[in-house]
């Protein structure tokens, strides 16, 4: 398959992208001529994301894996070193554009996210969803300022519209949001550009991975199609693209500080789509 050019000679990170919206990301801008790293738990999967990258154009040496707990900090510097690393070989000894993904609706055990839930619930989902964002961007930001390059944060619309019984993740993309404006205004004398992405109700192997059985599934999709002003769920591809446009600086190299809400105009909807996946999300086994 021909490669684009659009990223062509560009070095991207992509923290959570052995499946969902990272691969779907990590394949497009492999589509379009980036050299990538891509982190995630998941060592098989992520080297699945790999092969989908390789079959689509990319170069193996252009697709770097890198196996862990992205809330680790020897991850989170072994990331940067194997980009650097990597694309050296390439005579590409520099970061283009982080793309922090990684994050988390559950926690293991836990269906919600609560006031009712343990503490431990809270600081995970902060971990993950929050802090490694933080982190992450602390890591690469020298990198970042050399080559005036760009950050996108995954965020969610949970972030404005509260999601019924999953406080705790409302609350951290809510912050992840902040994070993203704030860090915008602090890099900007630098060149570097912060955005972020809200996605909506995005038909990945999320809800299926985590236990709804068919019937549940089949009632959740119909309540979308009623509440949902375009009435459907929306794609991993129309995502990655969103995310695309903000990571390219000749498109959108006046933006920043921004957060794209890519959600079929669920926002608009008085949140009756977010109650709906509330209530479905508490069915759960």
């Amino acid at each position: 398959m021909a490669v684009g050019t659009r990223f062509a000679g560009k070095s991207v990170i992509i923290t959570g992208a052995s499946s969902g919206i990272g691969r779907g990301v990590a394949v497009y801008l492999a589509q379009e001529g980036a050299q990538l790293v891509i982190a995630g738990r998941n060592t098989e999967q992520l080297e699945e994301t790999k092969r989908v990258c390789v079959a689509e154009g990319a170069s193996e040496a252009n697709v770097v894996c890198v196996s862990g707990d992205i809330t680790d900090t020897g991850v989170q510097k072994k990331l940067l070193e194997a980009a650097l690393e990597a694309f050296q070989k390439l005579d590409i000894l520099k970061l283009d554009v982080l793309i922090n993904n990684a994050g988390a609706l559950f926690v293991e055990g836990h269906k919600t996210s609560t006031v009712a839930d343990p503490i431990e619930v809270y600081e995970k989902l902060m971990d993950l969803n929050l802090k490694s964002v933080v982190q992450m961007t602390q890591v690469c930001v020298e990198e970042l300022k050399k080559t005036k390059g760009n950050i996108v944060n995954v965020s969610s619309i949970s972030s404005t519209v509260p999601l019924c019984r999953q406080t705790f993740y409302s609350t951290s993309k809510a912050a992840v949001d902040q994070f993203t404006r704030n860090v915008a205004l602090d890099l900007a004398v630098h060149g570097v550009r912060v955005n972020a992405v809200n996605p909506g109700f995005i038909s990945t192997n999320l809800i299926t991975r985590e236990g709804v059985n068919e019937v549940l599934l089949k009632k959740f999709e119909e309540s979308i199609e009623i509440s949902n002003p375009l009435g459907r769920f929306g794609s991993v591809e129309e995502i990655a693209r969103s995310i695309g446009f903000l990571a390219d600086n000749r498109d959108a190299g006046y933006v920043t500080g921004h957060c794209l809400v890519v959600d079929g105009g669920s926002t608009l909807a008085n949140c009756c789509a977010a109650s709906h996946y509330g209530r479905s999300l508490s069915m759960l086994p």
